[in-house]
């Protein structure tokens, strides 16, 4: 064997090689460790191999077989998705909190004088026309009209079961209404839309 046959490998070629291949090995841990985070398993292909024999980009061939990008878009959504229920529950929290506290909200509730008339929703309802199709007339009776029993409006009765119902919660519900005895988590219970 003649040893101008033989190659050798000069030292700066050695250490380009030792370059690349500690390149190679670190885009490995990085694409190794994305891996693990947007599919929570470990990556089991072997990349290097890979590329010494076919000589494509691990990463682009990582991005390629597990359809990274589509990946990413599905977390974001699923991100976004979540984002909004929370700020939607926080608003429905926000609501529901300043409701409860408004003491206008509740037509003689305790502690409060009954001052008569309808409630702002009641008088809307009172003066829409959603009982029109069934042919119960809408208009305004005069001071001398008859007004048969059976279509006055029974305000008494009605103020009375709004006071009962007010004392009924606020004796077994807090202001945002969560349970506080146990009739009140019976009742919560009973009445969930689960």
């Amino acid at each position: 064997m003649n040893p101008a046959d033989v190659p050798f490998l000069t030292r700066d070629a050695a250490a380009g090689a030792l370059r690349e291949f500690a390149v190679l090995t670190g885009k490995m841990s990085k694409i190794q460790a994305q891996h693990q985070k947007l599919f929570n398993e470990p990556l089991d292909d072997d990349l290097i191999s890979h590329f010494f024999e076919t000589g494509q980009d691990p990463e682009e061939h990582w991005r390629v077989k597990y359809n990274v990008e589509g990946k990413r878009n599905e977390i974001a959504a699923r991100n976004r998705e979540a984002e909004i229920a929370k700020m939607r529950e926080d608003i429905r929290t926000e609501i529901m909190q300043s409701l409860a506290l408004d003491p206008s909200r509740i037509v003689g509730g305790q502690g409060q004088q009954y001052k008569g008339g309808l409630t702002p929703v009641l008088e809307n309802y009172a003066q829409s026309r959603a009982l029109a199709h069934n042919g119960i007339d809408q208009s305004q009776p005069k001071a001398n009209d008859f007004i048969p029993p059976e279509k006055k409006p029974d305000i008494a009765a009605s103020r009375d079961r709004v006071n009962r119902a007010a004392e009924l919660f606020a004796k077994n519900f807090d202001v945002v209404g969560r349970p506080l005895t146990d009739h009140g988590r019976e009742m919560a219970r009973k009445y969930s839309s689960d």
